[in-house]
């Protein structure tokens, strides 16, 4: 994983909305050399991607905090989600937002529903 530069950081966190003084260390999650483990071992990604080839200078493409989105959130891939309330009640559906703050999905009737973190 390439280090990242404080104006990188800086970068991340004026992208999205975050509470002011919240540290960039917690929007940045994992373990590099648990990451480069899994790419080039039991995750198979090695199959179909390269450091040195389609994934060459990515770091440069991207602020830090978009490229782990990206990777955590890759397009075309849908996940459900159960969000049980403190009240009992379930929502579950398709998961459309998911951060350290909030989560979002859209239930079986269509609708959008978002949920503080929080408070659960």
């Amino acid at each position: 994983m390439p280090r990242i530069c404080n104006w990188r950081i800086a970068e991340g966190l004026s992208s999205s909305e975050v509470p002011q003084g919240y540290p960039a260390e917690k929007l940045l999650t994992g373990n590099a050399q648990a990451g480069k483990a899994f790419f080039e071992g039991a995750g198979g990604c090695t199959n179909c991607h390269s450091a040195t080839g389609d994934l060459a200078n990515v770091s440069g493409k991207y602020s830090a905090v978009d490229l782990e989105a990206q990777m955590l959130y890759p397009e075309g891939k849908f996940k459900s989600a159960k969000v049980t309330q403190a009240s009992g009640e379930v929502v579950e559906g398709k998961l459309e937002h998911l951060d350290e703050f909030s989560v979002a999905v859209t239930d079986a009737n269509g609708w959008f529903r978002a949920f503080s973190l929080a408070k659960m």
